[in-house]
């Protein structure tokens, strides 16, 4: 959970409408220069299977697919995770959303101490 309120206060400064392009436009941006490929990282749950909209509201109408090697599609998926941590249903109880979590913080993570190291670099 910390990682993704860390990636929180990150992206909300940006000034964009839509939370979501916040996000990804941020994670894109950042993994661009600090040469992070998130693809690295085992993203797997990810790619096995589309991320599913959780929150009650919009009763799972829209979901994520992600194609390997395409950034913003992974993002977009982290960044709806994100939304059913925070707003939706996802239960920590079930296997899949306990990979999806793990594996979306792993890319947060990666990303953001790789960017955090390279700004502290004299």
């Amino acid at each position: 959970m910390s990682a993704y309120v860390a990636l929180n206060f990150l992206y909300d400064e940006r000034d964009e409408r839509f939370e979501r392009m916040r996000m990804v436009n941020y994670l894109v941006e950042a993994a661009k220069r600090s040469h992070v490929d998130p693809f690295a990282c085992n993203v797997d749950e990810y790619l096995a299977a589309p991320v599913i909209n959780m929150r009650p509201h919009l009763g799972g109408e829209k979901s994520c697919k992600v194609e390997r090697n395409n950034n913003s599609e992974l993002f977009s998926a982290i960044y709806q995770v994100r939304c059913n941590l925070f707003h939706g249903n996802k239960c920590l109880g079930n296997p899949r959303d306990q990979r999806l979590v793990q594996q979306g913080a792993e890319v947060i993570i990666r990303i953001l101490a790789k960017k955090l190291y390279l700004n502290n670099m004299p």
